[in-house]
């Protein structure tokens, strides 16, 4: 899972509980390669097609910021709270 730490903005995904990180894990790989979207229950590839551009985001303003100056169409998805605090997954999509 070391490629996660890669995705973070702006916390250290290093510094979590295994089970939050499994389970940020386990969020990230339903959204790339899910066949339906646990936010809408659509198809993925119907939905959003191309998927790619992955974050995670522990600032819903951050992510908000991000989303709002992306040049593509973006989408989220939220986690339970882990620890107190939520992640939400973000990415790109082709319309």
């Amino acid at each position: 899972m070391e490629f996660m730490e890669k995705l973070c903005v702006g916390f250290e995904f290093n510094k979590l509980t295994e089970g939050d990180k499994d389970y940020l894990h386990s969020m990230y790989l339903s959204i790339k390669y899910g066949v339906t979207c646990p936010k809408t229950m659509v198809a993925m590839d119907t939905a959003y097609p191309n998927r790619s551009n992955f974050k995670l985001f522990s600032s819903q303003d951050k992510m908000k910021s991000y989303m709002a100056s992306s040049p593509k169409p973006v989408q989220s998805y939220g986690s339970h709270l882990l620890g107190g605090r939520k992640y939400w997954v973000v990415w790109n999509y082709e319309i």
